[in-house]
């Protein structure tokens, strides 16, 4: 009798039937036997808190997104909702499949590695409160934590409620970043407290290994063969290999319907990483309400910072009713909406980040208090001295030197101050 090995391997979690055929040779050339032996391969399964569509390949980890989860899929391309933020992590529930009491699974190790600690939570969201660069993924929403282990009975430690059930063990895993990534790797034991096989897998899914969500990609592709159908690209697109590129081809976001186009160098200054992991960002060509935004690199983007002098409003030299009728997210808003006018501006999106204008000069912290005027030669004084006044930061003595060497330009302002 004649045996050959034969290796199957699944790629994804399923279930299916292997027939096993027997053919006698020589004296037994007569006998022939034929079995069935059931075979299940377990993996992990991931709920974002998102739809569902009927294409399994779309859901789970094949639709994943950090930090977001999938709320609609229009034209080919899905629509994500961001949900982490600067207080509160992503809540993922994750699922063993076939890995139960019932399969003889008496525990579950689980390990995190290749974590990544990007900055913050976005690009330029910063957390509240704590460390900025802890690690993008962990099984506790309020610390890192890289391993955990599950059992049939209910626990809630680490803020983590996990089991092993009858056919399948469930946690929970929490995200931190946009662009958050790691490797996630289980491994069962059975009664005898012997280690099965391991399955390991990567969070998101990143075929091509560029730190990048491949269903973020794939719209991206599908987004860029919309708009540009003489140019098409296919998946794994080149323009996207580099996470630190910005190869937008020069044509790339120039949508002039006559045409012609206005910015003609190759790029946009934002390198798709930071197009993946998105910004906050205050208002663009289609609102004007603060939120997370992803880019695009399929087109050419603009990103402007406002800065704007805090408590102007309620300074006595403005005008009240210009004050009022004043609308600073409507005047934005119209420059978004004229820069990326197919016809009368560029065909570029533009967007706003809103941030207050801080003097950034020396602290004054003992002037008369007789008005502006005074505070103003006093400042003057002590800059002629050619010493600052003792307890400056590093960047607030850069500033006295600065504004000491700028002194002659602007001191006959102050003689002239109230008739002095």
């Amino acid at each position: 009798m004649n045996i050959r090995n034969q290796r199957v391997v699944p790629d994804r979690h399923c279930e299916a039937a292997l027939t096993l055929s027997f053919q006698g040779t020589g004296a037994a050339a007569g006998f022939e036997c034929e079995t069935q032996v059931s075979v299940k391969a377990y993996g992990v399964e991931l709920d974002d808190g998102g739809i569902d569509i009927e294409n399994p390949a779309l859901n789970g980890l094949g639709a994943y997104v950090p930090g977001a989860r999938r709320v609609n899929f229009i034209n080919g391309t899905n629509a994500w909702q961001t949900v982490v933020d600067a207080v509160a992590p992503q809540t993922l529930e994750l699922t063993l499949p076939h890995l139960g009491t019932a399969p003889g699974v008496s525990r579950v190790e689980l390990e995190l590695s290749g974590v990544s600690q990007l900055e913050g939570w976005c690009v330029n969201g910063r957390f509240a409160s704590g460390s900025q660069t802890g690690d993008d993924f962990s099984f506790a929403p309020a610390y890192d934590l890289r391993a955990i282990t599950v059992l049939p009975e209910v626990q809630y430690s680490h803020a983590n409620a996990r089991q092993i059930l009858a056919s399948f063990a469930h946690l929970q895993l929490f995200c931190k970043d946009t662009g958050g990534r790691r490797v996630l790797t289980a491994t069962p034991y059975d009664g005898a407290d012997n280690a099965m096989l391991p399955v390991t897998v990567a969070i998101p899914l990143d075929g091509n290994g560029n730190d990048i969500a491949d269903a973020w990609e794939r719209d991206k592709v599908t987004q860029h063969n919309t708009i540009y159908p003489s140019a098409p690209v296919t998946w794994s697109p080149a323009l996207y290999a580099d996470p630190l590129g910005d190869d937008e081809p020069a044509a790339l976001g120039v949508r002039r319907t006559d045409g012609t186009y206005s910015h003609a160098d190759t790029g946009d200054g934002l390198s798709v990483m930071d197009e993946y992991r998105g910004y906050v960002l205050d208002g663009g060509a289609d609102f004007t309400s603060t939120r997370h935004v992803r880019l695009s690199p399929a087109l050419k983007e603009l990103l402007v910072q406002v800065n704007e002098l805090p408590g102007m409003a309620s300074q006595n030299s403005f005008n009240p009713a210009a004050l009022s009728a004043y609308s600073f997210n409507s005047v934005m808003q119209q420059v978004a909406q004229f820069y990326c006018h197919p016809t009368r501006g560029l065909g570029i999106d533009l967007y706003w980040v809103r941030k207050d204008f801080m003097f950034d000069g020396p602290s004054i912290t003992s002037p008369p208090a007789s008005g502006q005027c005074n505070t103003g030669r006093w400042l003057a004084g002590i800059m002629k001295t050619n010493q600052p006044p003792g307890g400056m930061s590093e960047k607030t003595l850069r500033s006295f030197y600065k504004y000491r060497d700028e002194l002659p330009k602007w001191e006959p302002r102050l003689r002239g101050c109230d008739g002095k």
